[in-house]
């Protein structure tokens, strides 16, 4: 019977001081559990204070062959246990048979005797890589694989690396360059490959992990997938925010106003109801006056700059609330959300006196007897003023608002007004 001991979390030995000594001679049990309480590992020799002390598997080997060298036996470190054999392929003798006599010599005679419990009533057994096994199945493992030196190696630290910065840089290329159908079916053959060159390697008792490699390189590709159809959706808002918007002012273009214009409306009405508060949008259209006589005087191109100076000037005055569209060549139209036809007058008041008193929008005739000064006409209208129940509609009350501004004497804001502003019926 061997009566084993092991170190106890204070460093002492156990089970108990009675049989310490006892247990000693003998040698420690060193197997610890990984967390999954799985037995991978033993330890052939532990320090305990300023001793070594061998484990009871590396003690009955020394006592087994005294004459062996214990060279290339690792010492304080855990060395993977082999399994290389099942526990039913080690030859077992019922402990009866013992005691009826009926053991012949030849099955026990130049052999290492292991004598144990193995039925699982005793709870002696233990969770391995390779299924459940008895104590004794475990000890007579580490033991075979001290007799035959069959200890397992890891790769060396190197070559983790090289193939672990290999496999980075290819599920990085693959990421940036391929489909991810394409890119995915490389990565399984990657893996196919990582978990041959690992079984291989394993029957020549080295390990090398293949998972870390596969989940590390499966790991970048996803994360490259992930920024590069991050950095594409971008993109696409980038080129979609650029084709809603007129390139000379910055504003956004007709579609874009007809578009958003339809979006306030239905979210507008979507608000109607007996339990809900009617939302209000007001639109506001702009037309520049003497606008012809500057691109006729001056040329297009200063016609370009008037336009240029009037869209920098509103866009320092305005709210990101308040979206600004160009509408036709001197024509804009301005949509104000949740805004009363009185805040929509007063923007347009805002804009109108910002366009007139601009330092830059301010010409000489060529003969230099007249100044020609480039101002505003606006027309303002809302839905309830307008009694507007489509876009449509309300687009037409601030165009017949801003007719009347125009044939009024121009620079100036009026508000749509049913009496005045007639809509023609389409």
């Amino acid at each position: 019977m061997v009566i084993a001991s092991y170190k106890n979390i204070e460093g002492g030995v156990g089970p108990s001081a009675l049989i310490s000594e006892s247990a000693w001679r003998v040698g420690v049990v060193g197997k610890p559990r990984d967390k999954d309480h799985v037995l991978r590992r033993a330890y052939l020799s532990l320090p305990v204070g300023e001793e070594i002390h061998g484990s009871w598997e590396l003690e009955l080997f020394k006592k087994a062959f005294p004459g062996v060298s214990l060279d290339g036996i690792p010492s304080l470190l855990p060395v993977p246990i082999n399994y290389r054999f099942r526990f039913d392929e080690f030859p077992q003798v019922p402990f009866w048979r013992v005691i009826e006599g009926s053991v012949l010599a030849k099955q026990i005679q130049d052999k290492i005797i292991l004598i144990g419990l193995t039925a699982e009533a005793f709870h002696d057994v233990h969770a391995t890589p390779f299924g459940s096994m008895p104590g004794l199945g475990v000890n007579a493992s580490t033991l075979t694989m001290l007799i035959r030196k069959d200890f397992f190696s890891f790769g060396s630290t190197w070559l983790v690396q090289v193939l672990r910065f290999l496999s980075f840089w290819i599920a990085l290329i693959l990421a940036s360059s391929s489909s991810v159908i394409a890119g995915v079916s490389v990565l399984v053959f990657l893996t196919l490959v990582y978990l041959a060159s690992g079984f291989f390697l394993f029957s020549r008792e080295l390990i090398l992990d293949p998972w870390i490699l596969i989940l590390s390189t499966f790991g970048v590709f996803l994360g490259g997938i992930i920024v590069r159809e991050t950095q594409l959706w971008f993109e696409n808002m980038r080129l979609r925010e650029e084709s809603s918007r007129d390139p000379l002012t910055g504003f956004y273009n007709r579609r874009f106003l007809t578009l958003k214009l339809q979006s306030e409306f239905k979210r507008a009405l979507g608000r109607r109801g007996i339990f809900k508060i009617p939302e209000e949008i007001s639109v506001v259209m702009i037309d520049l006056d003497n606008f012809k006589l500057v691109n006729d005087s001056f040329g297009h191109a200063e016609g370009d700059r008037v336009l240029r100076t009037m869209a920098e000037a509103i866009h320092a005055s305005v709210r990101k609330s308040e979206i600004i569209c160009r509408f036709g060549g001197d024509e804009f139209c301005v949509i104000l959300p949740s805004a009363s036809i009185q805040d929509a007058a007063k923007f347009a008041e805002k804009i109108r006196s910002l366009v007139a008193n601009h330092p830059d929008l301010s010409y000489r005739t060529k003969d230099g007897t007249n100044t020609v000064r480039v101002t505003t006409s606006i027309g303002v209208a809302s839905i309830s003023g307008a009694k507007a129940t489509e876009p449509a509609k309300l687009m037409k009350a601030a165009d017949r608002a801003l007719y009347r501004a125009k044939s009024g004497g121009r620079n100036q804001v009026c508000v749509y007004d049913p009496n005045r502003d007639v809509i023609e019926a389409d």
